[in-house]
């Protein structure tokens, strides 16, 4: 809880209340002081909203408390994952774009695509994967181009490209037959390529090499 005050030009406080990490005071004062005309003049409901504009602000209320406080309620954005290179969403499919700390959540996934496409992608991430994570993949990067064609990377190496016709219903194809695979091949996967109409067709890495060194014995 914190307190910011303006007393050159109203006679009232104004009262933070929430756990704060990314919001910052010097930003809060920004956006507040101008709504501020008096204890029954200022508007709460656009000086909340001014609040709300804040790329860290999920949520705000504002109330009066007598005799001349105002009272602001804030919660702040929790990014889910990454959306392209300088925002984030929140778990509602939710874009902000903060001005810095984007480099804290470097280690989420990253989703990208058309403007319009946040909800969809988050949704179609959540998805994919719970299917992929039993089989040993996590996702890393999931995108869309400009084409609206789909492509998908996990952290272990594999890339897997949907395409653009049905890229989901040939997500869920793909994911029941490499669950069909043992665990040795799928770990061998690089490559998928998921656009065709009947099937999809795979790449596989090289088993690795057992090298052995034996010393020789002098005798």
């Amino acid at each position: 809880m914190e307190r910011m005050r303006e007393t050159d030009r109203v006679p009232a406080q104004v009262r933070i209340v929430g756990p704060l990490r990314h919001v910052r005071m010097a930003a809060l004062k920004r956006v507040v002081i101008p709504h501020l005309h008096g204890y029954w003049e200022t508007d709460l409901t656009a000086l909340a909203a001014a609040v709300r504009h804040l790329p860290w602000v999920a949520a705000v209320r504002a109330e009066r408390i007598w005799p001349r406080t105002f009272q602001l309620d804030l919660k702040e954005q929790r990014p889910v994952v990454r959306w392209g290179e300088t925002s984030l969403l929140n778990a509602r499919g939710e874009k902000f774009t903060p001005a810095d700390d984007v480099h804290e959540y470097a280690g989420l996934p990253q989703l990208s695509g058309p403007e319009g496409y946040e909800f969809r992608l988050l949704t179609a991430y959540r998805r994919m994967a719970a299917a992929l994570s039993p089989l040993g993949w996590h996702i890393a990067r999931l995108q869309v181009d400009a084409r609206r064609s789909w492509r998908l990377e996990t952290r272990e190496g594999m890339t897997l490209v949907l395409g653009r016709m049905r890229p989901e219903a040939a997500f869920e194809g793909v994911a029941r037959a490499l669950g069909q695979l043992t665990a040795d091949v799928r770990r061998r996967i690089d490559y998928v390529d998921a656009r065709y109409h009947h099937g999809f067709a795979l790449r596989l890495r090289e088993p690795a090499t057992e090298v052995k060194h034996t010393q020789a014995q002098h005798g």
